[in-house]
């Protein structure tokens, strides 16, 4: 899954909204209303702007905030946009859109966008609301709203689509429920073991991801880069991992951060198990516990036949404590990084269900 972020276009950029509204496949949800906006084709949904409109409209409603909101929806590996999010105050309550193109949907970004507009409307620009109007048709739409938070009301509007009756509802997100739920979020335990709690990554943690990674005695155990890591680039991390199988572990006891597990790669048959934890709590028994712990949950909860993983030769404590764990030696590949004035080989391990 790519990282999704929100980036406030300049004039130069308008070509990409002009072109979205001109598509066809895009735009087809917006087709067959009774909308009374200048260069809207009920037949297909576009809407057909001249670059001057473009302009103008640019001028009353972007960076206008905190009452207006609008932002191109990006993603890591693709140049262009891939569409966009906004909100406006109307009626003392901030309606709010967001259109991503054709070839994009279906894959995630949509639901990843609409996390990044809270943020900005809720924790940047502190309004109290956001609200929105879906088709009930629309189910697909409507899950993406609830499972970024948003719950429906018993507002509902009636439009013609067509000449058939169409019935929208509303569906609202405050302030208030937005920090309930990212509260709960945040601390939500996934799973346990004896002596640890395991919770997805979170931006709470970023100071304790920083300082474990840039340990260099973690670094060398890792790669043999000697990148030092930024808040950006745990932040980013942070954002990239939301949906995958990557988890903090918490101290029971001392509520104390413990390192990061995770299960990367996962097929229907197996995954690549990854695992770092800090200095503090390194050699006391919690690196056996949690890999047992991520193993079990790969073989019952999501159903794995294998777990794999790569460890550096040089690391012979990690070695011992995944061989006594059950991992068996699948392959070497000699001599791929050079550590401490030594080649270092890459040992390929495998646990069976």
């Amino acid at each position: 899954m790519s990282y999704v972020y929100l980036k406030v276009p300049d004039k130069k950029d308008l070509h990409y909204r002009i072109k979205w509204m001109q598509d066809n496949k895009t735009m087809s949800y917006n087709a067959g209303y009774e909308i009374n906006v200048k260069g809207y084709n009920k037949k297909t949904g576009t809407i057909t702007k001249t670059e001057e409109e473009m302009i103008a409209w640019y001028d009353n409603f972007v960076l206008q905030e905190p009452d207006k909101y609008y932002a191109y929806v990006y993603i890591d590996n693709v140049l262009e946009p891939i569409g966009e999010v906004y909100y406006y105050l109307e009626h003392d309550i901030h309606n709010m859109g967001i259109l991503i193109q054709d070839q994009y949907r279906g894959k995630g970004y949509g639901y990843f966008a609409l996390l990044e507009l809270e943020k900005i409307a809720f924790q940047k620009n502190g309004i109290h609301e956001l609200s929105d109007f879906i088709p009930m048709e629309r189910i697909g739409a409507i899950n993406i709203f609830k499972k970024a938070g948003f719950v429906p009301t018993n507002v509902k509007q009636k439009e013609l689509k067509f000449g058939k009756e169409c019935i929208s509802e509303q569906l609202l997100l405050t302030k208030e429920m937005y920090d309930r739920r990212k509260v709960k979020k945040m601390d939500e335990i996934v799973f346990q073991s004896e002596h640890i709690n395991y919770i997805k990554v979170s931006d709470k943690y970023i100071k304790d991801y920083l300082k474990m990674m840039n340990n260099p005695k973690i670094r060398k155990l890792l790669s043999a880069n000697d990148k030092v890591f930024t808040y950006e680039d745990e932040l980013n991390w942070v954002k990239s991992s939301r949906e995958k199988i990557q988890f903090s572990m918490i101290d029971k006891e001392s509520k104390k951060f413990i390192g990061n597990i995770g299960l990367m790669d996962v097929t229907d048959k197996g995954a690549e198990m990854g695992i770092t934890i800090t200095e503090e709590f390194q050699n006391k028994h919690y690196g056996s516990e949690a890999i047992e712990a991520i193993v079990q949950y790969g073989f019952e909860t999501l159903g794995l036949e294998e777990i794999n993983l790569i460890v550096f030769s040089h690391n012979e404590r990690a070695i011992h404590c995944y061989q006594k764990l059950g991992f068996v030696v699948e392959k070497v590949e000699k001599n791929v990084a050079r550590i401490d004035n030594r080649d270092v080989d890459d040992i390929y391990m495998k646990r069976s269900k």
